[in-house]
């Protein structure tokens, strides 16, 4: 197979490619970071307020606001959604675990924006915790400052303090039971379902991306032969 029909097939059936979008300090590159790790997604974090364009396509957009929607937020959700309509589009509250009303805030964001908004924290969503961890967090009577600055880095102050309580209620936790229940307690379980709604979708915008593809390598003329047989067998012809 010609390298272009075979990079072609490649984008096709490449891992979901994820724009995290938003203001900054909303907690994208965190999220992206959780979702790299946690559901093996390919992430890109918008740089600026403008949409991607040239050879970056994302398949899914995911908005992240802050504890409430900001101008930016609400042209995202109006006018750049029609524009982008191809587009599947996720919102989210991020930096839950700042917030003691995170689940509020994000029903009144949703009631803003017309569409669901998910409340996550990414920092819980990608922590780990590890022996030395439970160590640390295990210490009787000690406040948050004697976890040490690194440990509250990694959990935040919410992480910690969660993190604490899950263990005096199971002292005899794992590591990774500490790890599960963090992951629980972020939100991110919550986008895999809209996430996986929307593949459908991006099963189609794939297809007519690849049959958009073939067709120009079908025009250009190198691969030309392989281009117009792939062509034949999705759509009877390269039209």
């Amino acid at each position: 197979m010609p390298h272009a029909v075979a990079c072609a097939y490649e984008r096709r059936n490449s891992t979901l490619l994820v724009e995290i979008s938003g203001h900054p300090g909303t907690g994208r590159r965190t999220l992206a970071a959780a979702l790299r790790a946690r559901f093996r997604l390919s992430c890109v974090v918008r740089i600026g307020q403008d949409p991607s364009d040239g050879d970056v396509r994302p398949d899914l957009e995911i908005r992240v606001i802050g504890a409430s929607p900001r101008a930016r937020d609400h042209e995202a959700a109006g006018h750049e959604a029609a524009e982008h309509a191809d587009r599947p589009r996720i919102v989210v509250a991020g930096k839950a675990d700042v917030r003691t009303d995170a689940q509020r805030l994000a029903d009144d964001a949703a009631n803003e924006l017309g569409v669901t908004v998910h409340p996550v924290s990414g920092l819980l969503a990608g922590a780990i915790a590890g022996p030395a961890d439970l160590e640390r967090l295990c210490t009787p009577d000690a406040d948050t400052d004697s976890v040490g600055p690194a440990l509250v880095r990694r959990f935040g102050l919410a992480g910690v303090t969660a993190a604490r309580k899950f263990l005096d209620g199971d002292p005899d936790a794992s590591a990774r039971a500490v790890t599960a229940h963090l992951h629980r307690i972020s939100g991110l379980d919550a986008l895999v379902v809209p996430i996986r709604a929307v593949s459908a979708d991006v099963g189609r915008m794939r297809d007519a991306r690849l049959i958009a593809d073939l067709r120009l390598i079908a025009a250009l003329g190198d691969g030309r032969d392989a281009a117009e047989r792939e062509l034949a067998a999705r759509i009877g012809g390269p039209r």
